[in-house]
């Protein structure tokens, strides 16, 4: 994030891979990152994915996830190396990606790993309360603003 959002003004492509290159260099495994970062100026700079297949060529590397693709986006990475695992909301309300992704992912032979699959914490007993405390990450998030939270918990209620 540091790197093109945030903290700083943005740093140039090159000096960002020397960055990364050198922080892998030093021992760093993981690389995590978000289209939020720049918007997409990080998605981009990592994926200049030949870096990441010659990171794995040279035995540094060993597997390569997605998080949050579109079906475009993992044909693409996996064309250029086999990915392993795609990281994607995937519960009761979020159930969006069975229709593609899902699909997609069986054929490629790539993992699924579902994030929120109690809906956020809300099918895990936390969230079926009659109201949210202050400052609570729900009170930020659409499906349980307003209306839309009594709605949800009619569905819980009445299932």
């Amino acid at each position: 994030m540091g790197l093109s959002y945030a903290y700083n003004s943005p740093v140039s492509d090159d000096d960002s891979l020397s960055i990364v290159k050198h922080a892998f260099d030093s021992g760093i495994t993981f690389f995590d990152t978000s289209d939020a970062y720049g918007p997409h100026t990080n998605e981009i700079l990592v994926g200049k994915v030949g870096e990441l297949k010659k990171l794995v060529e040279e035995g540094k590397v060993k597997y390569i996830g997605l998080s949050e693709g579109s079906p475009g986006t993992i044909r693409c990475a996996h064309a250029m190396h086999p990915i392993t695992a795609l990281q994607m909301e995937w519960s009761l309300w979020s159930c969006d990606i069975e229709s593609e992704i899902v699909p997609l992912c069986r054929e490629l032979g790539i993992g699924i790993v579902a994030y929120s699959p109690l809906g956020r914490g809300f099918f895990g007993g936390r969230g079926v309360v009659e109201e949210l405390k202050d400052g609570s990450y729900w009170t930020n998030h659409p499906r349980f603003m307003g209306e839309n939270f009594g709605e949800e918990q009619t569905i819980v209620f009445s299932t």
